[in-house]
């Protein structure tokens, strides 16, 4: 078979792949991002209670919880990737 013969077959890979994808990986971030936003109200509230300013407590959480960025999340998933069994 030629390149011109399977790029329809490549197409119409892609088009059921893709939209899969997108939907794992979105759903993973909401996911991911909900997490952070608890886990920011347990660490500005530790560290409150253990002698931390609000104000700066609550500084170090929001920095905590924006860090999460799709970005990030694509080096998790490479490393889930890499670690299944071939």
């Amino acid at each position: 078979m030629t390149e011109q013969e399977d790029l329809p077959k490549i197409m119409a890979s892609i088009a059921v792949t893709v939209p899969a994808l997108a939907w794992k990986v979105g759903w993973a971030y909401l996911k991911a991002k909900k997490q952070r936003q608890r886990n920011a109200k347990y660490l500005t509230k530790g560290m409150v209670d253990g002698g931390m300013p609000p104000e700066i407590a609550h500084h170090l959480s929001e920095e905590f919880e924006a860090e999460l960025s799709l970005r990030s999340l694509a080096g998790i998933f490479g490393s889930a990737v890499s670690r299944r069994p071939g």
